[in-house]
């Protein structure tokens, strides 16, 4: 073997040990970002397990499951509208949840959207289903 081959074969291990050390980095960060999201969406299914000393108005003739006697269920975008919602300080990593699963959006399209919301999961929801974000010039 000449020295070129050598010289060839070294480079040709080295790139593949630089690509799998970049490949393992991506995975880490992967993972990172995936148990980010549950923490807030434990954190968020927390927030609205425990219950709320100021609630709204509740009526008083409604049975166990929410429904007045002789009166059709209402609808979960009702029920949904109707509860008690406090809304959370927007955090940089809400900012990358929505981020990374819409690329296309400004920073601080999702931080007035996430604002209004005060959900991850209703941001991505209206961005999935094609609402109109404000621009970030408004």
């Amino acid at each position: 073997m000449d020295n070129s081959t050598i010289v060839l074969i070294g480079i040709l291990i080295l790139g593949y040990l630089l690509t799998l050390k970049q490949n393992s980095k991506k995975r880490e960060e992967k993972l990172k970002l995936i148990n980010r999201v549950r923490n807030l969406k434990a954190e968020e299914n927390e927030m609205l397990a425990t219950p709320k000393t100021d609630t709204k108005e509740t009526p008083q003739n409604l049975n166990p499951e929410g429904v007045t006697d002789g009166e059709e269920k209402p609808d979960l975008d009702e029920i949904e509208d109707k509860k008690p919602f406090t809304k959370r300080e927007v955090t940089q990593d809400m900012i990358e949840v929505v981020q990374t699963l819409a690329p296309n959006l400004d920073v601080e399209q999702i931080r007035a959207s996430l604002q209004k919301t005060g959900s991850i999961e209703k941001t991505v929801t209206y961005y999935l289903a094609g609402e109109e974000f404000p621009s970030a010039d408004e």
